[in-house]
């Protein structure tokens, strides 16, 4: 076996062992127990919420969800959605996961050059019921004021707080 091929099975290994505790935390869907990551019942809660508000419009748009350390759980877009509106969505989106913050504050802030910081409304912080910071959704292509409107049915729609 070469060395290449022993070092990707290590590293995959090495990672399989790593999300262990990610998995059985995404499995844990006991209502009794405090949320402290997102789940995969939120995800898809908030994603149909958002992408059924944006149909009803006729909005074209993109959806991101991260968790609070701003690692990418969730990214849909429409068909007609242009390619740059994801990108927009992942930053709102990783602001709001980073700062713990409405991207529209975060805008507010005037300080454009921020690691990581959205600087137009659009993205909301998500935390659970009993305040533990989850992570950040971000959502662009129709107006701001729209995009913030989506994430906030998104979040609504999971149970979870913004």
């Amino acid at each position: 076996m070469s060395i290449f091929r022993q070092s990707l099975i290590r590293l995959t290994a090495t990672a399989l062992v790593a999300a262990l505790p990610c998995v059985s935390a995404l499995a844990n869907t006991d209502t009794n127990t405090k949320i402290s990551v997102l789940q995969l019942n939120h995800l898809q809660k908030m994603n149909a919420a958002c992408l059924e508000h944006a149909r009803k419009e006729k909005k074209e748009i993109s959806i991101a969800i991260y968790d609070q350390g701003g690692i990418l759980l969730s990214f849909i877009q429409t068909d007609g959605a242009a390619p740059a509106v994801g990108e927009v969505a992942r930053w709102k989106g990783t602001s709001s996961a980073y700062y713990r913050v409405p991207t529209a504050i975060t805008a507010a802030w005037g300080i454009p050059n921020a690691p990581k910081i959205a600087t137009i409304q659009g993205g909301l912080p998500i935390f659970s019921t009993d305040g533990n910071p989850l992570g950040g959704i971000g959502v662009s292509g129709a107006t701001t004021e729209f995009d913030e409107e989506c994430a906030a049915l998104a979040i609504k729609a999971a149970g979870l707080r913004k």
